[in-house]
């Protein structure tokens, strides 16, 4: 059981090290002139054919109830989430986005809580406030803009983070009632891109897929459709059966340190401050008080 657990932290790690690394390509393929309801689509649909090949197999029908959960983790997980994260950048700034976007695990811990009767410990609430605050020290000090305070990226960014801590929850509850991970992933995107389809319609969708798989674009594409998606998705929700939901969702801290890393390995001129080493110790810190399991909160 021990060595499980050690797996899943470390699969946890791997799978929002890709996560963090997501922007390089989302960044090349905006630049490239496709939209973001483009990338996106195209990005769950290549990880759902995917999902497929890795497992041609059908999912045995388990009754409504298990499809209606798997339909709320589609929409709250796939569709509203990307959606409001993609969409809140072009109202706020992305140190603010990505500061209230990485609240997600505090809303997990509370809909948890609620919902599950997990007890939630001091360590939880304590490395909440302080990794979010070395969140705000990365993603402000890495910001070329500043803090935008836009209302309306704000709110979808909030709406993304609770989004993702109800996903978290619901996964949790399908992955309770059994079966094959890879299929139940699989019947999560398939709802996932049934709820994009309203975003196909009323968004900028205009897509030409020749140039998307075309030379370096095509890499960019496969990076985030087979990896970020397909992969890392089957991934997480391995990881949910095996450390927990809060234990999985801290992980989540990670994600803007991660692609702090990564931006300055692409531009090896920019400093690391003592700013961002102060927030990334205090990201850190935060991850290994949330991850303690000491006395539980009376």
């Amino acid at each position: 059981m021990f060595n499980k657990k050690i797996t899943g932290h470390i699969l946890a790690l791997l799978t929002v090290i890709v996560w963090g690394g997501t922007f390089i390509s989302s960044k090349a393929l905006l630049e490239g002139g496709f939209s973001a309801v483009e990338i996106l689509v195209m990005r769950f649909l290549i990880g759902y054919i995917t999902l497929w090949i890795l497992l041609p197999m059908r999912l045995p029908y388990q009754g409504i109830r298990r499809e209606l959960l798997m339909a709320a983790a589609g929409l709250t997980g796939m569709t509203i989430y990307y959606l409001a994260e993609n969409i809140a950048v072009d109202y706020a700034s992305p140190a603010l986005v990505s500061i209230l976007v990485c609240t997600a695990p505090f809303f997990c811990g509370i809909f948890a809580g609620i919902i599950m009767k997990e007890k939630l410990t001091k360590g939880f609430f304590t490395g909440f406030v302080i990794a979010i605050a070395g969140v705000a020290m990365v993603s402000l000090e890495g910001s070329s803009e500043g803090v935008n305070l836009g209302l309306l990226g704000s709110v979808l960014s909030m709406l993304a983070a609770v989004m993702w801590g109800i996903y978290l929850v619901i996964m949790q509850r399908v992955n309770s009632g059994g079966g094959n991970v890879i299929i139940i992933t699989r019947r999560v995107f398939f709802y996932g891109l049934i709820f994009m389809i309203p975003a196909i319609f009323l968004g900028d969708f205009n897509l030409d897929i020749k140039a998307m798989f075309s030379g370096i674009m095509l890499w960019h594409m496969l990076f985030l459709g087979v990896v970020a998606s397909a992969l890392c998705f089957f991934t997480w929700n391995k990881i949910l059966k095996v450390i927990g939901t809060m234990k999985a969702s801290a992980y989540i801290y990670l994600v803007p340190l991660i692609t702090m890393i990564l931006s300055k390995i692409i531009r090896p001129n920019d400093k690391i401050t003592i700013v961002t080493l102060i927030g990334s110790i205090l990201i850190l810190t935060g991850l290994v008080l949330s991850e303690y399991d000491g006395k539980r909160m009376q």
